[in-house]
C-alpha cells in the first residue's frame, strides 16, 4: 500500500497532472486509513493484555510517555568528519561555523578593491551619479 502511494506521489510530482494527483490522493487516503487501523489494533491488543482490572497504571503511562518522546525528540544527527563520528552538539556547531566562515569569507584581493574604487570614483567625477537620479 505504501509503495503504491509513494509510486503515485513520484508520478504526480514528475508529470503534474490532475488525474495522477487524484490517484495519489486516493492511495494516500487508503494508506493513512490502514495506518490508523493498525495503530488502533495495537492499542486494543495492549489493553487486552492489561486485563479487565489492571493493578497499576504504570504500563499505560510508560507507553504514553514513550509515544510522546518519539514526537518530541529534536536531536541533531551524528556527523562524520574526516572519518570520525562526532556526536557532541557543540563540536557539530563549531564545524558548521567554520564551514560557513570559509564559505562567506570576504576576499582580500587588493586588485579587485582598487579596480572597484577607480570605477566608483570615475562614476562620481564624470557626473553620471547626478544623471542617474534625475
Amino acid at each position: 500500500m505504501l509503495k503504491a502511494r509513494n509510486y503515485w506521489g513520484r508520478e504526480c510530482r514528475k508529470f503534474r497532472s490532475e488525474s495522477l494527483a487524484k490517484k495519489y490522493r486516493e492511495f494516500e487516503f487508503l494508506a493513512n486509513e490502514s495506518i490508523k487501523e493498525f495503530k488502533q489494533e495495537q492499542w486494543k491488543n495492549f489493553i487486552k493484555r492489561q486485563g479487565k482490572h489492571p493493578l497499576s497504571t504504570i504500563p499505560f503511562w510508560k507507553r504514553i510517555n514513550r509515544l510522546r518522546e518519539s514526537k518530541r525528540k529534536k536531536k541533531i544527527a551524528s556527523l562524520v568528519h574526516n572519518g570520525t563520528y562526532i556526536t557532541e552538539n557543540s563540536l557539530k556547531a563549531e564545524l558548521f561555523a567554520e564551514k560557513l566562515e570559509k564559505k562567506f569569507k570576504l576576499d582580500e584581493n587588493d586588485a579587485f578593491n582598487n579596480t572597484y574604487r577607480t570605477n566608483v570614483d570615475s562614476f562620481i567625477m564624470t557626473g553620471q551619479l547626478e544623471q542617474h537620479f534625475t
